[in-house]
């Protein structure tokens, strides 16, 4: 085999090619659990379950974030005044605080 025999995968982001590094990081889990190295096999699951919370957390504050950063933006573009982004920080505020 050659070195890319998983697609080269410790060179891959974890977060930004997640599938495809979620796919060739269970086989090589399982390829290396039927060798008989369950300990390294089993790093491997601890760090695919580490991407796959990191990816959650991820989605939840960007959905938290997302209206935020949007009007943010257009503020600062000038598609927005100030008192709009305010607005949008009082709503942000208010649900975040009930």
């Amino acid at each position: 085999m050659s070195g890319g025999s998983y697609d080269y995968l410790s060179c891959k982001d974890p977060i930004e090619d997640s599938e495809e590094v979620d796919q060739q990081l269970k086989s090589m889990e399982d390829d290396l659990r039927n060798e008989g190295y369950h300990a390294i096999a089993d790093e491997l699951f601890k760090y695919r379950l580490t991407i796959e919370t990191t990816q959650h957390r991820l989605t939840i504050m960007h959905k938290r974030l997302e209206r935020l950063m949007h009007d943010w933006e257009w503020y600062r573009s000038g598609d927005i005044g100030k008192k709009d982004f305010d607005e949008t920080v009082a709503k942000w505020w208010a649900k975040e605080t009930t």
